[in-house]
């Protein structure tokens, strides 16, 4: 052991380092007088002279000493030594699941199938108990010489993200790892549980995760905007339904992914099952549907039993008794009846043309540039792709632009920064105070967020657009480039705001 190696913590002999990080440090430890090998887990020293964290630490470490669990790394104890919060759980004598994915590349299907019914056991457990993770990583599941696996960790991304410290180095949760609403810094429930299991699953059968980048921000972003690849198109063999799980595992939506583990464990259970499910994968059905799907086409099967001219036939037989039966006046009054019907569909599908053509963002064909400043046209900020960006200097990033016929406008969406690169957006100046000015004197001013993605602004009232000029007044602080950037400019109108 190194000199930062402590000798003992109250009643625990330290014998061993498992592991270190911004999380806290893990030794092995042997539990005198019980002599019992134990992991235990010391909190960083600053958090002991926080009051905030001290009660968490107390209230949440009772909480997760509760759960007594097959799949679960039970806790032995907790306190405070000398400064120090420490956890003692259950020593697993084995590796983490990271580790054995680094050694084997990639684990076989069935392998990674099963392990990950394991993990969604203890997460259904862990959730009935309203206890959520938020940290599921290869990294936070060992495995002993049995292939049994433990989920460790639970409840200490909750002490760090719920607690008003910040620490360099220290990110609640893992990039790689993170839901979408965890990347936004949205409220958590349990369905972020089963988006971080399904990346797991993934990379446990591919041998990476679906997102990577140079830094977290271009992973959180892909996260919260790029659809993940396809398991078919890295490993052969892979069965339909197991691509489908990962899909659904995987939506960015919580309205679309597993609403919670028992979910996830049925669909987990049934992809050993063959014949389950039916479709092209490709076009991202969900179980659910799938299984209807072949429902109704056992429902028809036995339905269609008689023969086709026998049903053309009886068909012919209705339609000539019921032609025969009508007077004059009934057919006129059903020809007036037509037409009205016509007429309703005619108009509604007029307001619905309209009400979608006015919710389309503004593209190059509807607009003319007027003036601009930077390197190149600004059309490249307003051609519905965030690929594509206008830069200009960041001192006087200014243009103005004229639609083609006057709309209305009561919604912009912006999206800053340069999105065709990794670290970009951290290059370029980031645009922070920007004023709107419509048909010459409507003024609308609007502080954007130093962040990435697509920021909605949506206007006081809506106004009827003849043109536009956008202005940079400010910039964020601290970047390479002396030169603004923004990736994406939309106008829109919503009907309902």
């Amino acid at each position: 052991m190194d000199t930062n190696t402590p000798e003992r913590i109250g009643k625990y002999r330290i014998t061993g380092v498992l592991g270190r990080g911004g999380m806290g440090n893990v030794y092995k430890a042997a539990q005198e007088p019980l002599n019992r090998q134990v992991a235990l887990k010391l909190l960083p020293q600053e958090y002991a002279r926080n009051e905030e964290f001290q009660s968490r630490f107390v209230a949440e470490a009772k909480a997760i000493s509760q759960l007594e669990h097959q799949n679960i790394v039970g806790i032995y104890d907790f306190g405070t030594e000398e400064g120090v919060h420490y956890i003692a759980m259950r020593y697993i004598e084995g590796v983490n699941l990271g580790d054995r994915i680094r050694k084997e590349k990639k684990l076989g299907w069935e392998l990674a199938v099963d392990y990950a019914r394991q993990i969604c056991r203890a997460l259904r457990y862990a959730h009935e108990r309203n206890i959520i993770h938020r940290d599921i990583k290869p990294q936070n599941i060992l495995l002993d010489n049995q292939d049994h696996l433990f989920v460790t960790d639970f409840g200490i991304a909750k002490l760090y993200q719920e607690t008003s410290i910040t620490r360099t180095g220290v990110v609640v949760g893992t990039p790689e790892y993170m839901s979408p609403e965890q990347a936004e810094g949205l409220e958590l429930n349990p369905q972020t549980d089963l988006y971080s299991l399904g990346i797991v699953l993934f990379e446990m059968i591919t041998g990476d995760p679906p997102f990577t980048g140079e830094n977290p921000l271009s992973v959180a972003y892909q996260h919260v905007n790029t659809p993940p690849p396809l398991l078919t198109d890295k490993v052969k063999d892979i069965p339909r339904r197991l691509e489908l799980v990962v899909i659904k595992a995987l939506k960015k939506d919580r309205n679309n992914r597993y609403k919670n583990a028992d979910e996830l464990l049925y669909d987990l259970d049934t992809v050993f099952d063959e014949g389950a499910g039916a479709g092209d994968t490709r076009d991202m059905v969900s179980l659910e549907d799938m299984e209807r799907e072949a429902r109704f086409a056992e429902d028809k099967r036995i339905v269609d039993r008689r023969g086709n001219d026998r049903r053309r036939g009886l068909r012919r037989s209705y339609f000539r008794r019921v032609a025969d039966s009508r007077t004059g006046k009934e057919w006129a009054w059903l020809a007036v009846k037509v037409l009205v019907v016509l007429g309703v569909l005619g108009l509604a599908g007029f307001a619905i043309r309209r009400a979608i053509v006015l919710r389309q963002p503004i593209i190059p064909e509807g607009l003319r540039f007027d003036r601009f400043s930077g390197a190149g046209n600004p059309v490249y900020a307003c051609d519905d792709n965030t690929a594509t960006c206008w830069e200009a200097p960041a001192t006087a990033a200014e243009c103005s632009l004229r639609f083609k016929e006057p709309r209305l406008v009561n919604r912009i969406d912006v999206v800053s920064g340069n999105n065709t690169a990794p670290g970009a957006f951290v290059q370029y100046a980031r645009p922070k105070r920007v004023r709107f000015v419509f048909n010459s004197d409507i003024e609308f001013e609007v502080e954007l967020a130093d962040a990435a993605g697509r920021q909605e602004l949506t206007i006081p009232e809506t106004i009827n657009a003849e043109k536009v000029s956008l202005k940079v007044m400010e910039t964020y602080p601290g970047t390479a480039i002396d030169k603004v950037c923004i990736s994406e400019v939309r106008f829109w109108h919503s009907p309902d705001q």
